[in-house]
């Protein structure tokens, strides 16, 4: 766990000395899902509102927390419901791989089974493609096709931000 916490506060140290030595690029800023298999364990590290799903058999579950004003105000789950999806507030974010007092990742560790498929996605895909159809696309076929599918049906939803999702299956 120490290794992803690491790796992610160099990211942001990274990108925050970028954009003080570019003026072009002062205030820029990501958000970063990472996912390391090691063993029996997965270790997500997540900063932001890009998000890591598990997919064990025909269920899904959401493995990180959205870095948003919504969440903190209306609480993690109250802030994924539909109702919330369309406040003006869901996309500003509270922490970012970039910030200058140095973005603070959330690590969690879950144990990983041969078959499980772990889905890494950004808010344009899981902001207009709900959890059950992330799971149903992530578990059919291969897994780039999946990642595919995936993005295709985020556009097909018109998403309004990028759209990325990666597709993982442990074996």
């Amino acid at each position: 766990m120490n290794r992803i916490g690491h790796a992610l506060r160099r990211a942001n140290d990274a990108v925050y000395s970028a954009g003080v030595a570019d003026p072009a690029l002062v205030g820029m800023g990501t958000t970063l899902t990472v996912l390391l298999v090691d063993g029996g364990d997965a270790i997500i590290g997540s900063v932001g509102d890009s998000r890591a799903y598990l997919v064990r058999g025909s269920g899904i579950e959401l493995l990180t927390h959205d870095d948003t004003w919504l969440a903190s105000v209306l609480g993690r789950d109250a802030a994924r419901e539909a109702s919330a999806r369309a406040h003006p507030m869901r996309h500003v974010l509270t922490s970012i791989v970039g910030s200058r007092d140095g973005a603070e990742p959330e690590v969690v560790t879950h144990d990983a089974r041969p078959g499980d498929i772990f889905v890494l996605t950004t808010d344009g895909l899981h902001n207009v493609v709900d959890d059950d159809t992330i799971g149903r696309l992530a578990g059919e076929g291969g897994l780039e096709e999946a990642a595919a599918r995936l993005v295709r049906e985020a556009l097909a939803r018109r998403t309004t931000d990028n759209a990325t999702a990666l597709v993982i299956r442990v074996d």
